[in-house]
């Protein structure tokens, strides 16, 4: 038998809401996690679906709203820190440095006040928010799918969670078995989380593959900016993730604590690259110096000699043990006759 309160939210479920903003914003993509677990593990399929689609939307609520604010406030502190500091002598420097740290915490305090509302509580359970960035939530709705004879998005959800999680064994062993249904196909085969410069990326290669050079470059071109982006919003969320664990509770020095906050945030930032060295569940290395190890094959086949330079210094700057980019440095410096064009990109 439901919860009085869980068909209060299944009601609500139902409605076609255009606004990603939560009707309760005091009931959290956690407990609505939690509610799609139970009717999963009750067998209440098509409940499980619901409360599992509307706990997806509303962490990518959360997520974006909190990368709104911290842009919007980073863009602030940036000017504050400035107009503060440009002026401060040496005996207030460390006071104002301060005062605009503050200026910027309640920037975001009020930021996110006013997007979220007050009436949300903060995320209890900092393992639930790492489950919905694996996409674990996928893996109970391909099950939840299938039960409801859904093979479609039983595929597209079994395959969502496999790009994140290409070595798990169960949900190999499940997409294996709904490829073998009648009525499959491959365009069931869909990334539902698939993010715009992983697309504009498979793109790019194929037309690299099929001598398609202009919208070889189109495609890189736009992917490398969505990449950054994606790599600057990832560095927001890093901001509001702190590994507790790290922290020295036998020594509460303020230095300590701050370093070590510090040093938490900037670990998670620095794996950033690394995270999104992933294209359609193929894990590349770095991804940073493939964009350039493509174009500027591209550029050359369109007679645009300093672009090929640049993509050559590009790619060197960022893998400079690569022997294949060197000599193909030294092929270009012979073939333009000059080395001053080799200057990585601003």
């Amino acid at each position: 038998m439901h919860h009085p309160i869980s068909v209060l939210i299944l009601a609500l479920l139902h409605i076609n809401v255009i606004s990603c903003t939560s009707e309760e914003p005091e009931v959290t993509f956690e407990q609505l996690y939690k509610y799609g677990k139970n009717e999963y593990t009750n067998g209440n399929w098509n409940d499980c679906i619901a409360f599992f689609l509307r706990s997806i939307e509303d962490f990518d609520y959360f997520v974006e709203e909190n990368v709104w604010c911290r842009e919007k406030c980073a863009r602030e502190h940036k000017i504050n820190r400035q107009t503060e500091l440009k002026d401060a002598g040496e005996d207030i420097a460390e006071i104002a440095m301060m005062y605009t740290n503050a200026q910027h915490a309640l920037c975001l305090f009020r930021c996110k006040n006013d997007r979220l509302t007050s009436m949300r509580p903060p995320v209890n359970d900092p393992d639930v928010f790492e489950e919905f960035q694996s996409r674990k939530p996928y893996q109970y709705l391909q099950i939840c799918y299938w039960k409801q004879k859904d093979l479609a998005s039983a595929v597209r959800s079994a395959y969502t969670y496999l790009v994140a999680n290409p070595k798990d064994q169960e949900t190999l062993d499940n997409l294996a078995f709904y490829m073998e249904q009648d009525g499959y196909n491959e365009d069931m085969l869909i990334d539902a989380r698939q993010m715009k410069y992983e697309a504009s990326y498979m793109r790019g290669v194929k037309a690299y593959n099929n001598g398609d050079w202009q919208l070889c470059v189109n495609e890189f071109e736009t992917s490398v900016k969505q990449f950054f982006e994606e790599e600057q919003k990832c560095r927001h969320i890093c901001e509001d993730k702190l590994n507790w664990e790290t922290f020295d509770s036998t020594n509460p020095e303020i230095t300590i604590i701050v370093t070590s906050i510090y040093l938490s945030v900037l670990r998670c930032k620095h794996d950033c690259v690394k995270k999104l060295s992933r294209v359609n569940g193929h894990e590349i290395g770095s991804i940073l110096p493939t964009y350039f190890e493509y174009l500027h094959v591209c550029y050359y086949k369109l007679n645009r000699g300093r672009d090929v330079c640049e993509a050559v210094a590009n790619s060197i700057l960022l893998d400079p043990s690569n022997p294949i980019m060197r000599r193909n440095r030294l092929f270009y410096s012979k073939t333009y006759q000059s080395d001053d064009l080799f200057k990585p990109s601003d």
